[in-house]
């Protein structure tokens, strides 16, 4: 048990923002790494202005063992002790800080620009090498330190560094289009057909949404919550409306939760199936490329039936739902669900048995069960690698507080891993969506959606869903008059795509579409 120097609380649970208390540049790491040696995962680092040249460092631990959420800051000004060090999962959340606030990690071993179009403040007038104070473990003391080239420019035009080892070839490939996830850029470093590193550059898309969302929720709101990534509109519509809802101490109609995990689970069962087809188009396998094509627009056309949209836009309100469902409704959806599942157990239980298929899938593209716990990885790809991590099961809320979906896992970390545990979760979520079916059925009629008041003042909130691809994480703040004065939002897509060039090393460049194909990590929520 760690002893707390941190603020507890739970998903989707508001406190007050005094509360979090502020901690020096020791006891903030301290903290953080004794949690994460205790089991825990660093869910959210990030910087508030507080004027003055300073700024407060939050951090968002959660602790699945517990199902609670530490909170803890600092004060930092220019300059501060880097955390990646001895906490590798801060790497890209110090490297977003420095791009976004102009806080510079001191120390942080990966000095390159996150994102392309990055908002880096232009530094002026400085020398190659500044003499500073700054707040360390050890207290103030100067330290000498040689600035990055990239903190001299107001956007980095050349972020991927090449050093060819002798015999090496590097070669540049994008940036590529992938449909409506957006655009990435990668630059391969191999011998032969062996991948010795892979670099990938992402931003080029980058909208600026958390800094859109200050001073609301205003009419535009929700708009830009649905285009935060293609992939997952459903879940992240669910960790906004799940923020407001704490913020604003609403409680939300029973029918809504059914009817928001309903979604929620349609969405999951539509990605899943689309990285399988994905993964089995790579391959070759042209029959189940097409029923897995054939039956994810099935899938998508059941959420359509629900609210109009394919993508379940305008279905998640604050509040509760914007669409109910009678009785000829669910009997149609049940309908519906159970010839999907069964046409998909007739088909994809053939494909893990398929020896052309598994000599491709298996042992290729493997990441290990530490590499994952290092990064931070979430969703699928972490549980293909032994973890039973999901946030439904660790940080419940909504309906799942009281209807639990067992947790899937596989051990061997390759495309097979990550195809499969998709196909487990399929079947369960499937299942689940049968069973909140029925309890509609029983259920009374009544409202679906609850009024929204104004949010509590100066208050702090933490929204966590399991999102097809993995935890989407949610964290509001509002100021004095009860606006929201901070939003941050971290898709999966943060965590799981630095996996992708660690799960390439060693790998056939041949390979390289099948392993992508079974990440799956959205480029829109990584640009946001």
């Amino acid at each position: 048990m760690v002893a707390s120097r941190a603020a507890i609380m739970f998903n989707a649970t508001p406190i007050s923002l005094s509360d979090i208390p502020l901690l020096d540049a020791y006891e903030f790491r301290t903290e953080i790494a004794a949690r994460l040696d205790a089991g825990a995962r660093l869910l959210n680092l990030f910087a508030r202005a507080q004027g003055a040249g300073y700024s407060r460092l939050f951090a968002i631990v959660g602790s699945p063992h517990l199902g609670e959420l530490a909170v803890c800051s600092m004060m930092v000004g220019e300059y501060y002790e880097s955390l990646t060090p001895s906490i590798p999962q801060a790497n890209g959340f110090e490297r977003e800080i420095a791009e976004q606030s102009g806080i510079l990690p001191i120390g942080h071993p990966q000095w390159q620009s996150l994102r392309l179009q990055s908002v880096i403040r232009k530094r002026t007038n400085v020398s190659q090498y500044e003499t500073i104070d700054c707040e360390t473990s050890q207290g103030k003391n100067p330290v000498q330190w040689e600035l990055p080239d990239w903190i001299n420019t107001a956007t980095n035009q050349d972020a991927l560094t090449v050093e060819r080892a002798p015999g090496e070839t590097v070669v540049e490939i994008g940036p590529l289009q992938a449909g409506i996830q957006g655009s990435v850029e990668y630059r391969f470093h191999y011998t032969g057909d062996t991948v010795n590193g892979l670099e990938l550059q992402l931003g080029r898309h980058h909208r600026g949404l958390e800094q859109s969302m200050c001073g609301g929720p205003d009419h535009r709101t929700l708009s830009r919550i649905e285009s935060v990534a293609g992939d997952s509109v459903v879940g992240q519509t669910l960790a906004y409306g799940q923020a407001i809802e704490a913020l604003s101490f609403t409680q939300i109609p029973l029918r809504a939760h059914l009817i928001r995990a309903i979604a929620l689970e349609l969405e999951r069962v539509a990605r899943h199936t689309d990285v399988i087809r994905l993964m089995t188009d790579v391959v070759g396998s042209i029959l189940n490329a097409s029923v897995c094509g054939r039956l994810f627009n099935s899938i998508q056309e059941v959420t359509a039936f629900i609210c109009g949209n394919r993508l379940g836009k305008s279905l998640i309100r604050p509040g509760g739902v914007g669409f109910d469902l009678d009785p000829a409704q669910i009997d149609e959806i049940a309908s519906r669900v159970a010839t999907i599942e069964s046409e998909l157990s007739v088909h994809l239980a053939l494909l893990w048995k398929t020896p052309s298929v598994q000599s491709r899938f298996e042992g290729c593209g493997r990441l290990s069960a530490e590499s994952c716990r290092e990064m931070g990885v979430v969703g699928p790809i972490h549980r293909a690698s032994g973890h039973a991590i999901d946030a439904r099961h660790d940080f419940p809320a909504g309906i799942y507080r009281y209807h639990q979906i067992p947790v899937s896992t596989v051990q061997s970390g390759d495309v097979f891993a990550r195809g499969f545990i998709r196909w487990l979760e399929i079947k369960r979520s499937l299942e689940f969506i049968r069973q909140e079916l029925d309890f509609l059925r029983v259920l009374k009629p009544g409202p679906i959606r609850t009024r929204i008041g104004s949010l509590k003042s100066s208050s702090f909130t933490v929204s966590l869903v399991e999102g097809a691809q993995g935890e989407i994480c949610h964290t509001g703040i509002t100021d004095d008059h009860g606006k929201l004065a901070q939003y941050r939002i971290c898709d999966p897509a943060f965590h799981n795509w630095p996996a992708l060039a660690v799960a390439m090393q060693g790998q056939q460049l041949t390979d390289f579409n099948l392993i992508q194909s079974s990440f799956a990590s959205s480029i829109a929520g990584y640009d946001r």
